[in-house]
């Protein structure tokens, strides 16, 4: 295992990057702070061609840079905890970004570091998909993976679309909800334009919007709270630690239903749990004050 410490110095670029399966931030600074802030499509090499990746870099990130080219760039993305996931975006920084040192890590060892820098506890990802794992301010010395909408997810955006999907189809939904949904999303053959969908699982945490916008209605309060008690014990309470422990809740779903999640944390002694909508931010000033300490 290698380590790499830099030296930050004022005329030095740093390109810190998080990316989630739909959307990805840019974020370009210096000693003096952030220089330029960019966001695109989501990026994951587990789903998306390296062609598809190399578009959105080209296009949408490199163009806007205008000529700036970084010394060094701090991935963190989705698809990245795998080794091969991890070799595709290597090979795609390292053709396009020659002259750049680059680090690619998991989104799960980012959030982390966002909302830990080096402290211990317990972190989640909890927007399009999920996992989580315990980190000891260093490491993640244990760890629990989502596995897709198809296998988990549970308490996801993914997950909570496919919740109010299923409920549509089998007719279980309030009358009232029921016409408030088909109004508002297109419903029809929706169950095809899932399996059809070349991402599923995003097409499955669009209807979170819906959600969040319904939550007062006691139908959907129930599917959240069923989702976020089943989230709790897949994600949070798997690790047995002590009510002291510290929770961390990074991304859009749990930031939306904090007030939900909030509940099941006290409901089992939890006192400490805080909330993060993006770690891009957390991200950057992580590398600027610790000095760019990555591990691989």
């Amino acid at each position: 295992m290698r380590h790499l410490e830099d030296t930050i110095s004022e005329k030095r670029m740093f390109l810190v990057v998080d990316s989630g399966s739909t959307k990805t931030d840019w974020c370009l600074v210096n000693q003096n702070g952030i220089i330029q802030s960019i966001q695109t499509e989501g990026i994951n090499p587990l789903l998306m061609s390296p062609d598809s990746i190399t578009d959105i870099i080209v296009k949408d990130v490199i163009s806007r840079l205008k000529g700036i080219a970084p010394d060094h760039i701090r991935y963190y993305g989705a698809g990245c905890g795998t080794q091969s996931g991890r070799k595709t975006m290597m090979q795609i920084f390292n053709t396009h970004f020659t002259e750049s040192n680059v680090t690619v890590e998991s989104d799960m060892l980012g959030a982390c570091r966002a909302m830990f820098n080096h402290n211990s506890g317990i972190c989640a990802i909890l927007g399009t998909g999920t996992g989580s794992c315990y980190y000891d301010g260093r490491t993640m010395t244990e760890f629990c993976p989502g596995l897709g909408y198809a296998l988990g997810d549970e308490g996801s955006g993914a997950y909570l679309g496919k919740q109010l999907v299923v409920a549509f189809e089998r007719n279980l939904l309030p009358a009232k909800l029921r016409e408030k949904l088909a109004k508002s999303c297109d419903m029809s053959d929706i169950v095809a334009g899932i399996y059809e969908a070349e991402y599923p699982s995003k097409t499955l945490a669009d209807f979170s919007l819906f959600i969040a916008e319904n939550r007062a209605d006691p139908f959907i309060n129930q599917l959240v709270t069923n989702a976020m008690e089943l989230f709790f014990e897949r994600f949070i309470t798997i690790y047995s630690k002590p009510a002291s422990t510290k929770i961390g809740i990074i991304g859009s779903i749990g930031y939306h239903f904090s007030s939900v999640i909030k509940a099941q944390a006290i409901d089992k002694g939890f006192n400490e749990i805080y909330f993060l909508k993006s770690p891009i931010e957390n991200l950057a000033n992580y590398h600027l004050n610790a000095g760019f300490k990555s591990r691989r």
